[in-house]
């Protein structure tokens, strides 16, 4: 600890420079979805925009769930009005089956529907704060523009452009206030690179000194040693 101290204060920043230049962008997006047993930096973004995700697509499917199966049991009540039942326990049941199965069916619907889109748009907003290692409202509009075209992609090109125009309207909201709050809070994502590669170079440092440290007392022990075996007499 006090080796990796000592390092910090002499640290110099054109080398910190020098370091990072040799990285590759497409490096720093690969590392978005690394995983091994030391947790990545770039896998905490990932797992956050999982939870993100995940949280808003059940909130927007309970709120489907909610709204929608009243109106199921309603639209089978009345389309089987006439419909005779043998006890009024089973017709019961079946308007219940309706309103739980109805809701149900548009629970997964709108989850998996808002899943894919929140997952598609943060990774992608993401990924590009990576390759550009900036933090930018431009790139949330940017996925927004291309999430939503992509989602209209079957309904033709007018739906694909109001899908675009809605999804970067949305996209630019989001990203003025994500960028506000990591602002705010100081953990945008160039404060962030740099300080992981300054950790790293502040390590490849601490182990080359402790290998050369290492080197030379080998050399210095194999060499008195063979000092001592030679002028031993035989």
């Amino acid at each position: 600890m006090a080796q990796q101290n000592n390092l910090k204060e002499t640290f110099n920043s054109e080398l910190l420079s020098e370091y990072i230049s040799q990285e590759k962008p497409l490096d720093r997006v690969k590392r978005l979805y690394k995983k091994n047993e030391q947790t990545t930096r770039y896998y905490e973004e990932a797992k956050v925009c999982e939870v993100i995700s995940l949280f808003i697509s059940t909130t927007v499917g309970s709120a489907a769930f909610a709204l929608s199966a009243p109106l199921c049991r309603e639209n089978y009540i009345s389309a089987n009005v006439a419909t005779v039942y043998d006890t009024k326990v089973v017709a019961m049941r079946r308007a219940k089956d309706a309103y739980m199965f109805g809701g149900l069916k548009r629970f997964a619907k709108w989850t998996l529907l808002t899943y894919a889109v929140v997952f598609s748009f943060s990774n992608m907003s993401q990924a590009l704060e990576l390759y550009r290692c900036e933090t930018n409202i431009a790139h949330y509009t940017v996925s927004g523009v291309a999430v939503g075209a992509i989602s209209r992609l079957i309904l033709g090109p007018r739906a694909m452009l109001a899908g675009g125009f809605i999804g970067g309207y949305m996209g630019t909201m989001t990203g003025f206030a994500a960028t506000n709050i990591m602002t705010w809070a100081g953990i945008n994502i160039e404060q962030r690179f740099y300080e992981e590669m300054e950790r790293k170079l502040i390590e490849k440092k601490c182990y080359e000194e402790s290998r050369a440290k290492a080197l030379a007392q080998l050399a210095l022990g194999g060499g008195s040693e063979t000092t001592h075996k030679a002028g031993t007499p035989v």
